[in-house]
């Protein structure tokens, strides 16, 4: 190894990764909290965008900025969704506690998120690779 080349550091993320990560977490839980009641002939499919969506958002987010950007996106979310999912003054709400969707919305879309900390690291890794030599 080269001497001059030992103590030279990776380099850092940026400071203001892990805050966009936060706002792409809001947003797409606003996005999703809007859309998780849609259906077409009783079928849920609104839900089923919502919480893709979601996981995706978690999987941009900890490949971008690894952990620290999946935590900023996780706490986005949730923020956003608890915000949403409180009665309005005019006595609206977007996440109806009475419908079982709401649940699955609030529960399983948390669960999506938690679930991108588990993905196999290989997915995320940007080395290379030798090319296998099936022998």
């Amino acid at each position: 190894m080269d001497p001059d080349q030992r103590h030279v550091a990776a380099p850092r993320p940026p400071l203001w990764g892990p805050i966009v990560c936060v706002a792409l977490g809001a947003l797409v839980a606003m996005m999703g909290t809007v859309i998780h009641r849609f259906d077409v002939a009783a079928i849920p499919v609104g839900i089923v965008i919502a919480l893709a969506v979601s996981g995706s958002g978690g999987v941009v987010a900890r490949a971008w900025m690894g952990y620290p950007g999946l935590g900023g996106y996780g706490i986005g979310w949730f923020a956003a969704v608890l915000a949403l999912a409180y009665v309005a003054p005019g006595g609206d709400v977007l996440i109806p506690g009475a419908e079982a969707v709401g649940y699955v919305w609030i529960l399983g879309g948390a669960l999506v998120v938690a679930a991108t900390a588990f993905a196999p690291r290989r997915w995320f890794d940007d080395t290379a690779r030798s090319p296998r030599v099936d022998a």
